[in-house]
């Protein structure tokens, strides 16, 4: 600039001289080498103590930007001598290779040191003077750079008051709240911490966002992210006062429209909760005696001490970890001393182990599961094929082989207080629809196989070979779009008719043709419960707020909030805009009320969405939830009845602790027969425990009936599909039962279970073969294995 202007001074001097000359030409030219020597003199100072980059287009913009600031680089006494920060120990004019993190700008050194110290994941930084920060979680190489700083950094930890963990490396899927954006995963914890109603919650590095999650699903592995709990609580319940004698604290009672009530001194803590499961699960992790779940509001009370019980439409309630409720003021009395083992009855054995299941080993499992390929983790599709999977002893290290003795369902609810339906397709009535009819669904009376096509135009299946109900005829819109949206009709309309035909029912359930349900398991889990009150039972509620979720922007594209509160006035009221729904996976059971209530109403709703059904997600359990959240009602959760969404022998399933599963997802048809073969060995093993031979006999003489029925429906499916009959049964038992020895009749019986199996593993075998071979229908290569597989 200074040069210009002599420049100038210079040309503006020679034009106003009338002579040509500028009297001031000698004393610029001397005076404008003196300040180019000056300036040289100057630099070459500057640049013994200034290891500043080269003058750039983007330092300049830098230089010029008033909301930024430029940290000058370190002098050369500081290159590469280190300096220690609070938790960051830095290297100057070094530069870091590793495994990338995320990368953050526009943000100082310290800044980037400041970072890199709150997060979980990162371990090492770079931070270049163009003002850009680079995480890493781990170091490789080191390399000289002038323009670099890097450093290796310890973790800042959160305070002592925020009771919130951090676990690296994992993320949680979840019933979303809401996303902020977070600097660092601390910050992210800390947030949640601050906010009623988060419990945990997810950071990712690589954009900064923090999500908020009431409930929790699954967990999930990740390098990008971290993922935390936080615990509300602070005080915990202490092992005194109850409310009759302790039997266990992972298990509560759930009392619709009861409010428990103590002291203020009883009171553990009061927070908010998503819904009376969450309320339970809290109540559960303190070990306290009792809670209370306001609708209204969302509060959950969690109490050491109950002191009454009322009855209050706004509230569900319960007591935790005790039989028999009767108000005491003493502690627990110690447990009596040990006794003898009696010597068991006449002609009963003592199981030492289980009978299938001998010598299973869960922890070798884990370990070699984590490294079997599939084809969807989820499903466990393990790919190839795994041949032991049609073994009978297959889920035996998967699941937990308890010998306790058997709980016999007796007293409210049996075998025909159950409706099931199975929506299914017209190309898996004899593979997947089959397998369910023949081991778990045939001891239920009322079941219905739904299906889209008419079997009038598509194809023949004779009403004794399998119990299926194709819905087109009633419901022509089910044939109407694709496949995927029939199959949401399909289930929609199924529960509906359900209804309609099981009118001597008390509970409802409609589940896929891959899932497995231990009746015996449900019904227990049902005792506690009233028939005749409206429930909506499920393992897991999912809440879902208007304008703020996925879920709501799918149904946005058929309806408004409007229409839908002009519609059903009590979902207001009840909801304040809000609705549940619960997976499909684990299936939802309705009391005969609600179940009238969904039926009355479906037709009504489905005017909604009908016609553009195509337009929305694929989410009949959504959708079954909106309706019912419309109509008022909420989910009941329970914790006693053990639900997964995901398959038990996949790799991210671990129930080898969990003693009863109720219900299990994505079993295939080889493997169904397999899961039904250990459960009835198990009942057997556990009967067995239960030292009542009145039981045995009941059971044994229900299986018979239960085996002559099933070969009987399997000699008319042959039929069915033009192939030869030949001899199907075994010899009838039910004589044995009353003149045999009992150690006899235990082993004829083991016998009988075991050839059960092996003949109705062959004979689906030899269905699958007419079915190929006829090219009716189809068989999933992930439901019956190929033709190599099966030989």
């Amino acid at each position: 600039a200074t040069v210009s202007v002599l420049y100038w001074l210079h040309g503006k001097n020679e034009m106003r001289s009338p002579t040509g000359k500028s009297p001031r030409r000698k004393l610029l030219l001397l005076v404008f080498p003196l300040i180019v020597l000056s300036y040289l003199l100057i630099s070459g100072v500057s640049q013994e103590n200034d290891d500043s980059a080269p003058l750039t287009r983007a330092s300049i913009d830098v230089a010029l930007s008033p909301k930024k600031e430029v940290r000058r680089p370190p002098s050369p006494s500081q290159k590469n001598n280190g300096t220690q920060t609070a938790s960051c120990k830095v290297e100057h004019g070094v530069w870091y290779e590793g495994d990338f993190v995320s990368e953050v700008k526009d943000k100082t050194i310290e800044h980037c040191e400041s970072l890199c110290s709150k997060n979980r994941i990162c371990t090492h930084f770079n931070y270049r003077y163009d003002m850009v920060c680079h995480m890493f979680s781990s170091r490789t190489t080191r390399h000289e750079d002038s323009k670099h700083s890097a450093g290796e950094c310890e973790k800042t930890e959160l305070p002592k008051n925020v009771n919130c963990t951090l676990e690296p490396g994992t993320w949680w899927t979840g019933q979303f709240i809401e996303e902020k954006h977070m600097e660092s995963d601390i910050d992210c914890a800390m947030s949640c911490w601050r906010e009623i109603d988060c419990m945990y919650f997810n950071y990712r590095s690589t954009d900064q966002s923090c999500h908020h999650f009431g409930t929790r699903i699954e967990k999930h592995t990740d390098t990008t992210h971290t993922s935390g709990f936080c615990a509300r609580y602070t005080t915990p319940a202490p092992e005194v006062t109850s409310l009759g004698t302790v039997r266990d604290y992972n298990s509560c009672t759930t009392d619709i429209s009861t409010r428990v009530l103590g002291e203020d001194t009883d009171i553990i803590s009061t927070l908010t909760t998503l819904s009376t499961g969450n309320c339970i699960g809290e109540c559960i992790d303190v070990k306290c005696i009792g809670y209370s779940f306001n609708y209204e509001n969302n509060r959950c009370t969690l109490f050491r001490v109950v002191r009454k019980r009322v009855q209050d439409k706004m509230y569900d309630g319960g007591i935790c970890g005790y039989i028999r409720p009767g108000i005491t003021n003493a502690p627990t009395p110690p447990p009596p001393p040990p006794t003898a083992v009696p010597e068991p009855p006449s002609g009963f054995p003592v199981i030492t182990e289980p009978f299938l299941c001998a010598g299973a080993d869960h922890a070798a499992w884990r370990k070699r599961v984590a490294n079997i390929p599939c084809h969807h983790t989820q499903t466990a599709s393990f790919n190839p094929p795994l041949v032991e999977a049609l073994a009978p002893n297959w889920y035996c290290d998967k699941l937990a082989n308890p010998l306790t003795p058997y709980h016999v369902p007796f007293g409210r609810y049996n075998e025909d207080s159950l409706a099931v339906g199975l929506y299914s397709g017209e190309s898996l009535l004899y593979s997947r629809a089959a397998a369910c009819e023949d081991t778990w669904l045939t001891s239920i009376s009322m079941k219905i196989i739904f299906t889209a096509a008419d079997e009038r135009t598509t194809y023949s299946v004779d009403k004794n070979t399998l119990s299926v109900q194709p819905l087109s005829v009633k419901y022509p819109s089910i044939s109407a779009q694709n496949e995927q949206t029939n199959a949401q009709r399909l289930q929609l309309y199924g529960l509906k008719e359900l209804f309609l035909k099981g009118k001597k029912s008390e509970w409802f359930v409609i589940v896929g043709d891959d899932t497995y349900i231990n009746t015996d398991f449900m019904l227990n889990g049902l005792e506690q419960y009233d028939s005749k009150e409206p429930l909506w039972l499920a393992r897991t509620a999912y809440r879902e707020r208007v304008n703020h979720s996925d879920a709501w922007n799918w149904i946005q594209k058929v309806t408004t909030i409007e229409e839908l509160s002009a519609a059903f006035p009590d979902w207001k009221a009840r909801y304040d805009n809000m609705f549940e729904w619960t997976s499909g996976g684990t299936a939802w059971i309705l009391s005969k009320p609600a179940a009238r209530l969904y039926a009355e109403n479906l037709v009504y709703f489905m005017k909604f969405f009908d016609k553009k059904l195509d337009t929305v997600c694929y989410c009949p359990d959504l959708l079954t939830g909106l309706l019912l959240s419309l109509l008022g009602m909420k989910i009941s959760v329970f914790s006693h009845m053990e639900m997964h969404p995901y398959a038990v022998d996949s790799k991210q399933v671990d129930f080898s602790t969990v003693p009863e599963v109720t219900l299990y997802h994505y079993v295939q048809p080889a493997r169904m027969i397999s899961l039904d073969e250990r459960a009835q060995h198990s009942k057997l093993d556990r009967l067995i425990a239960l030292r009542d031979a009145r039981e045995l006999l009941v059971f044994a003489a229900k299986f018979i009936e239960r085996h002559k029925s099933v070969f009987s429906r399997k000699r008319a499916q042959i039929v069915q599909l033009g192939g030869s009959v030949t001899d199907i049964g075994l010899p009838d038992l039910s004589l044995m039962l009353l003149n045999s020895d009992p150690k006899q009749f235990l082993s004829n019986f083991r016998t009988f279970l075991t050839r059960h199996f092996e003949m109705l593993r062959t004979i689906q075998i030899e269905l699958v073969k007419l079915v190929k071979k006829q090219n009716k229908h189809h068989i999933s290569r992930y439901d019956i294995p190929d033709q190599q597989f099966l030989e």
